[in-house]
């Protein structure tokens, strides 16, 4: 039928919703079926089918209030607490009365006179609870105020058709025709309320004030008990139309309810996705301006004592970072994967990390892989900045080699490596140390600009020989993609 799930505090309920009640209302109303059956007094058939609509309607109307209730709890500052505990109570307490009016025919009808009084008492309550859904707070439980409404109710109408001697009431106090229009105002003040007060949309106030209008005409009908005669059947046919309106109704809130908490999910998602990619690209811009402030730096101070080829590289660097600074602020394409020579890339990395005072060991390697220039630059300045910052090592070396159709670039640090916890999650997004004063995110974006040229980022640490990362990426001379493997691992050295 329908999925349902709720975050509420991270904690998660997935159900579904229509075969538990269908399943549900089956039992109670083959259940009550059954003792109309085996316990009904009275022969005529009109009366047999007004108390089977009622023991059928009244499940029905208990399955329709636990969806509204079910409604409540997906609609986050719904006006529905009171419609809902009105809805409990109401139903709750119709179960109770028609078993009653089915076991117990001749202690009803000698109780006639005094039942009117509760009937009238059910219908103000109804009505005061749900002008309280207009004016006053929602109740803290809807289900635990309507069941112990409808406990106190029935409670009380026990005792009057059964246990005590009553003395006869005033002819006055309330007659067969007063107690109809009573009843009947009463029932049409509610069916208002649901028009305009209860927070409804417009369509289901409509439809919950024609099912109320129906079952309160067909109550009517059958006070105290059900005649035999055509009242009755006209009493079936508005008990179970009126019901079914009714359940119809909460399923179609639960179902606009379901639809709203999936788009909301989806809004909440895309807004962390959105999030999380702003902040990878604040981290690219961060590591673009730092590389191009070291090499200008260093072109500046050294515009005497550079050779060609470091001066080469750092203009090389700075021209590398502007365009992908281009890319980042959206003025020019993401570039293609494309053959790279890997010493071209990391040689001004490396120039730029050693003028900011790092000890960075590196030696060409003549290595050639497919990438983009300026997605592999941001990768290795993460790996060396992470190296620098966080090992506690003061020397990082840098090492590249072609093994078949794969390349391999290691950065291995001697520091005091990644705890054993940590270490499973480390390349997760946000995943930082206790103590760590990063972002927790660099690690994730190199991983994700590495899958994203085919390849794959690996962490191997221990606290003896310190963290190695190895970047796997498929060779310029093959062009081939590596293993189909997960684009990154961890795990102990």
């Amino acid at each position: 039928m329908w999925g349902v799930e709720m975050d509420a505090g991270h904690a998660s309920t997935r159900g579904s919703v229509g075969w538990p009640v269908a399943v549900s209302v089956s039992c109670l109303v083959l259940a009550h079926g059954l003792v109309a059956v085996r316990l009904m007094p009275g022969p005529h058939l009109t009366v047999h089918a007004a108390h089977v609509a009622e023991l059928v309607t009244y499940p029905l109307l208990v399955g329709g209030a636990g969806l509204l209730y079910l409604h409540l709890r997906l609609t986050p500052g719904s006006r529905t607490g009171w419609l809902t505990a009105a809805a409990v109570f109401g139903s709750a307490q119709g179960v109770a009365n028609a078993v009653l009016r089915v076991v117990g025919e001749d202690p009803v009808q000698a109780a006639a006179d005094w039942l009117p009084v509760l009937e009238v008492g059910v219908a103000a309550v109804l009505v005061t609870m749900l002008l309280a859904g207009h004016r006053a707070e929602p109740p803290g439980s809807p289900l635990l105020t309507g069941c112990t409404l409808a406990l106190l109710f029935t409670s009380v109408r026990v005792l009057v058709i059964g246990r005590f001697e009553l003395p006869h009431p005033p002819e006055v106090m309330l007659p067969g025709a007063l107690l109809a229009a009573t009843l009947l105002v009463l029932y049409a003040a509610c069916a208002w309320l649901l028009l305009s007060r209860v927070g409804l949309p417009a369509w289901a106030g409509r439809r919950m004030a024609f099912s109320l209008v129906l079952l309160a005409v067909a109550h009517v009908l059958t006070f105290p008990l059900p005649p035999p005669d055509g009242r009755s059947l006209t009493a079936v046919v508005l008990h179970l139309v009126g019901a079914g309106f009714f359940v119809i109704t909460a399923l179609r809130l639960v179902r606009d309810a379901l639809v709203r908490v999936e788009d909301s999910d989806r809004q909440v998602t895309s807004l962390e996705a959105q999030r999380r990619r702003d902040l990878e690209i604040l981290h690219e811009v961060a590591s673009a301006v730092s590389g191009i402030a070291a090499a200008t730096h260093l072109l500046r101070a050294g515009e005497t004592a550079l050779e060609d080829r470091d001066r080469g590289q750092l203009e090389s660097l700075v021209a590398s970072e502007n365009a992908r600074l281009e890319r980042l602020l959206g003025r020019a394409a993401e570039q293609p994967v494309t053959h790279l020579a890997l010493d071209e890339v990391i040689d001004p990395v490396v120039l730029a990390h050693r003028a900011r005072g790092r000890i960075v060991e590196w030696s060409p390697s003549g290595v050639h892989v497919r990438g983009r220039a300026d997605a592999l630059t941001e990768v290795v300045a993460i790996l060396v900045d992470n190296a620098a910052v966080h090992s506690g090592s003061n020397r990082i070396v840098l090492t590249a080699t072609a093994i078949g159709e794969l390349a391999i670039l290691k950065v291995v640090d001697e520091g005091r490596g990644i705890p054993r916890e940590q270490l499973a999650s480390v390349l997760d997004w946000g995943a930082r140390g206790i103590a760590s004063s990063g972002s927790g995110i660099g690690l994730a974006v190199a991983a994700r600009l590495v899958g994203d040229m085919a390849g794959r980022l690996e962490v191997r640490s221990d606290a003896r020989s310190g963290t190695t990362v190895r970047v796997v990426l498929p060779t310029a001379r093959l062009g081939t993609r590596p293993p189909s493997r997960p684009p990154s691992s961890v795990g102990t050295s």
